[in-house]
């Protein structure tokens, strides 16, 4: 699922064009994002997926709220990310 929004602004065609990628499989590798954003040409791409739990992960007591990965692209390169599966 893919969605093109306009970043910092609450009106339509205004503020900066980014595109949102809801990943369902987290398998993706970063050559594949770098590529799609290439494609998309917008000054931001973020993918985000659902945060899958494992054993190393600390129970809390909002293990309920869902919690995402996510990946920023420019066209040409990965910037800051919350990925903690590096």
């Amino acid at each position: 699922m893919s969605y093109q929004v306009d970043a910092f602004s609450g009106e339509v065609f205004q503020g900066n064009p980014a595109a949102c990628l809801l990943e369902e499989n987290a398998e993706k590798d970063k050559k594949w994002m770098l590529s799609v954003a290439k494609k998309f040409n917008t000054s931001v791409v973020a993918f985000l997926s659902r945060h899958v739990f494992n054993s190393h992960d600390v129970k809390s007591n909002d293990d309920d709220v869902p919690r995402f990965c996510i990946w920023w692209f420019t066209p040409t390169v990965e910037v800051l990310s919350g990925d903690k599966h590096n």
